[in-house]
């Protein structure tokens, strides 16, 4: 599986030395499973080690999960998420379903480690955020529960749900978030 991940940033890479990408507008999706290789690639990410050349990896902008698995087949999302970065640092968009235990279970624990910076939205409820957080926009843990029994890549997929179009908009806030 890491040669896989590391496979996919060297073509990533390869294709933004020839112009054809940007490296330092790289984003990551993952749904279900998905969800927590993406974790683990953005944690990844952010722990290379720089080179006598210069710096090399932390270049994952953000973060989106949709329905995102805790633990399944001996990968568990408690192993990228002890990553400083993914605590503090990167913004993180989390979807799911009115039933997802595991999603709900992330963004918790994503409050705890961004007390003053998180968002959420679920059905039937209105929105809350952190207390001194100004504006939604401003947050950098996202959580957005959407009312269906829908999952992973089906509540990603569905046209209804428009989940394509909010990971766009968060992409496009948080690119253009100034660093702290």
């Amino acid at each position: 599986m890491r040669g896989e991940i590391e496979a996919v940033r060297n073509w990533i890479k390869q294709q933004s030395d020839a112009g054809s990408l940007d490296i330092e507008r790289l984003c990551v999706v993952g749904c279900g499973l998905g969800a927590t290789l993406a974790s683990m690639w953005t944690a990844a990410d952010s722990n290379w080690p720089p080179t006598t050349t210069g710096p090399q990896g932390r270049q994952v902008r953000a973060l989106a999960l949709v329905s995102p698995v805790w633990a399944t087949k001996g990968i568990s999302m408690s192993v990228p998420f002890a990553n400083g970065a993914l605590q503090r640092e990167i913004p993180i968009m989390v979807f799911a379903g009115k039933a997802d235990r595991d999603a709900i279970r992330l963004f918790d624990q994503l409050k705890r480690f961004r007390p003053a910076t998180w968002f959420q939205l679920r059905p039937g409820q209105p929105s809350e955020q952190a207390r001194d957080l100004k504006e939604p926009t401003d947050a950098t843990v996202i959580f957005i529960q959407i009312d269906t029994s829908l999952t992973g890549d089906k509540l990603a997929n569905d046209p209804a749900l428009h989940v394509a179009d909010q990971i766009k908009t968060f992409f496009t806030l948080a690119l253009n978030r100034k660093p702290d």
